[in-house]
């Protein structure tokens, strides 16, 4: 039950601003919101192996950046494939066996 309130203390205390980074990185409330979440529970299942738990606020602030440029990654990769595929597909010709 200690972990469970110093995690509610850490996210009363860094959460509104991880999920400001998450929003003004995103541009989507739904995907900041998800982001933030995907931090702290990384960072409850990480806990016992945290080298410094005096840097948490760092930590968060840290894994909610990265998962956000991952995510914007992954987005801007699947517009980029959308695009090929909708440029490839008005001169598509079938492989010849």
């Amino acid at each position: 039950m200690q972990t469970d309130d110093a995690v509610s203390a850490l996210y009363a205390r860094v959460g509104p601003s991880a999920y400001r980074l998450a929003l003004s990185l995103l541009g989507q409330r739904a995907a900041a919101e998800d982001v933030v979440h995907e931090a702290f529970a990384r960072l409850v299942a990480r806990l016992d192996g945290l080298r410094d738990p005096q840097a948490l606020d760092g930590y968060v602030t840290r894994a909610v950046r990265n998962l956000a440029l991952n995510r914007l990654r992954r987005r801007r990769n699947a517009e980029a494939a959308t695009e090929t595929l909708a440029a490839g597909a008005s001169g598509w010709v079938a492989p010849v066996d």
